[in-house]
């Protein structure tokens, strides 16, 4: 899986991620796990244009990236699909996330928490 591609999330996309299962000890990543954010996935207005879907070069569903820009800052979050969790992908996603949230929201400074 070489190439990410971003868009805003859909209504489809955010009921097949609320599905998503993660096996102990990561269940707490499910979207089921915390109520709020639950409905804040399924809901478009309080989406609102801060989730992206995210697609490989096949156009299946991977995962998904949150971004919240603060001042000269961008909030990341993120989610990869269960199944390809711990096969090596993760640091080539974060990179494209945070690659797209350069281009998109130009951000001028960065910190960490």
């Amino acid at each position: 899986m070489s190439g990410y591609f971003f868009k805003l999330m859909t209504d489809e996309d955010a009921r097949e991620i609320s599905r998503w299962h993660y096996e102990p000890p990561y269940d707490f990543y499910d979207a089921v796990g915390d109520q709020d954010d639950l409905q804040e996935l399924l809901d478009p207005k309080r989406r609102k244009d801060a989730y992206f879907s995210v697609r490989d070069e096949s156009g299946d569903l991977v995962g998904f990236f949150q971004f919240e820009r603060e001042d000269k800052t961008v909030d990341v979050g993120l989610g990869m699909r269960p199944d390809l969790t711990g096969l090596g992908l993760g640091t080539g996603y974060l990179l494209a996330g945070l690659q797209f949230a350069r281009d998109r929201f130009y951000p001028s400074a960065s910190r960490s928490r």
